[in-house]
């Protein structure tokens, strides 16, 4: 998992605002979520994004509802969700050396850890936690091959 550490995140596309730079990262990265080489590279599948994406729009209901609580462990847990789903993957597919889930958790994780830790307006990188996410799932759907 190294793939924040050659493409870094800005963080003032959660704590601030997404701009075009922040929907470039986007696109750069759902393309690098789908590729795959056989036997070598396993690409994020869209069932596995799905899976995510899921949660993250009920949490985006529930917020919009009932705004923003940092003591719920609703958006944390969001992290171990990505840990299992991970885990799910190394676990049947033992012989492929690079699978891209590994670096969407990367990725989701350290935007969790930014909108939990470096924002005081918690509602606010919230919804640029959302933006980022969305413009991920729809460049992955535009590159993915299991559409």
């Amino acid at each position: 998992m190294n793939y924040l550490k050659n493409h870094p995140i800005n963080d003032n596309w959660i704590t601030d605002r997404i701009n075009t730079d922040a929907v470039k990262y986007a696109d750069d990265f759902a393309k690098h979520l789908s590729e795959e080489q056989k036997g070598k590279i396993l690409p994020l599948t869209t069932s596995q994004l799905r899976k995510f994406f899921g949660a993250v729009k009920s949490l985006e209901l529930k917020i919009q509802s009932n705004g923003f609580d940092k003591n719920d462990s609703d958006f944390i847990m969001l992290k171990p969700k990505l840990a299992y789903a991970v885990g799910r993957v190394r676990n049947t597919n033992r012989s492929i050396s690079d699978i891209r889930i590994s670096d969407f958790e990367e990725v989701l994780c350290y935007t969790i850890d930014v909108v939990m830790n470096k924002c005081p307006n918690k509602e606010s990188s919230f919804k640029n936690f959302i933006y980022f996410f969305e413009a991920i799932v729809a460049y992955h759907k535009c590159y993915g091959k299991d559409k």
